[in-house]
């Protein structure tokens, strides 16, 4: 069986800023995955998704959404209503 690296889930984490970065967070860790796990299902770079769950990113895509309610076994409607509100 080739060696392959293993990632920790939930090392070396920092709170979110956002109701949607602590939502991410919670969910990730309660299935066990970590952001290399989440990232390559998403297709999104992990620095990107780390900004999200930091809440330092606020904006994403539709489509991207829909991929993250289904890894993280949520409702679309779950997650819309997490994204930090227009002003």
């Amino acid at each position: 069986m080739p060696n392959r690296k293993q990632h920790r889930v939930g090392k070396g984490m920092k709170d979110s800023s956002t109701e949607l970065g602590k939502f991410l967070q919670a969910r990730r860790l309660t299935l066990q995955l970590n952001q290399v796990d989440v990232c390559k299902q998403l297709g999104l770079h992990q620095g990107v998704y780390s900004l999200l769950e930091l809440g330092k990113r606020k904006k994403i895509e539709k489509e991207q959404l829909q991929k993250l309610s289904e890894i993280l076994k949520c409702s679309l409607l779950e997650l819309e209503e997490k994204l930090p509100k227009r002003k």
